[in-house]
């Protein structure tokens, strides 16, 4: 698509017939490319209301317009809505653009996990912008990012409030902070190493929610795996370091 707003699965996400927020369930975006000039999502380009849960991106999102004001997202373009056990291993870019793993600009997102390739202007492991005061709540990234403006691995740029609780990022990405931006938050971010997020489930990324494969040991080399969400199953565990192979 190349439009104003663009999802892989849904573009925009309103209040439906009942009044109430809409839910975007159990979807995946295997290979699709999202293309849109404002807000591009690999599963719902606009979250207006209600939650997007159970998603997986695969595919290519791209915002095609300069400008900050555009936003980007493994997940959602932007959302005014819940973002929770999703995650992306999809590729996201805008010409200075919010890019995020999860969301260009989410209100809330829970249980999430971001190790796609992300580039554009402000670029966030998980979010790109805090724009609506963001909550990110037991979450992890550890893809690779870059961007033209305020890069953070799991937070580009702050400028309203909100929390970060339990949240971490892979060490490898050392030269970004956790949240980068223009206004302090409540909570914390950490680092970890690729040992310590792969080999443990750390504090908040719940055994009920959460898992760990345990790693291969080939010709001698350790092959390690990030956590992942259980409801995908260990089929769906991510290559944890150069030394892996593809699963």
């Amino acid at each position: 698509h190349n439009n104003g707003i663009a999802g892989g699965i849904v573009g925009y996400a309103s209040i439906n017939s009942n009044f109430t927020g809409s839910s975007v369930i159990d979807c995946d975006n295997v290979s699709c490319t999202v293309e849109a000039k404002y807000e591009a999502g690999g599963i719902v380009g606009f979250l207006y209301s209600g939650y997007v849960e159970y998603c997986r991106n695969y595919g290519t999102v791209i915002s095609n317009c300069a400008g900050q004001t555009n936003y980007a997202g493994g997940i959602c373009g932007g959302s005014f809505g819940t973002i929770r056990y999703c995650y992306n291993e999809g590729t996201v870019s805008g010409i200075g653009a919010n890019v995020g793993g999860i969301a260009g600009a989410p209100s809330t997102v829970r249980n999430c996990y971001n190790i796609g390739t992300l580039t554009g202007g402000n670029v966030g492991g998980i979010a790109g912008a805090d724009a609506l005061g963001t909550n990110i709540y037991n979450s992890y990234s550890a893809g690779t990012l870059s961007g033209s403006g305020s890069v953070g691995n799991i937070i580009g740029s702050v400028m309203l409030g909100g929390t970060t609780t339990k949240c971490y990022y892979d060490s490898k990405n050392s030269e970004y902070d956790g949240v980068s931006g223009s206004m302090d938050r409540e909570g914390k971010v950490e680092s970890k190493t690729t040992d310590e997020l792969c080999l443990a489930l750390l504090d908040g990324l719940s055994s009920d929610d959460w898992a760990i494969k345990e790693p291969d040991i080939k010709d001698g080399k350790k092959y390690l795996y990030y956590p992942y969400l259980k409801h995908f199953g260990e089929e769906s565990v991510a290559v944890g370091t150069y030394r892996a192979i593809c699963k």
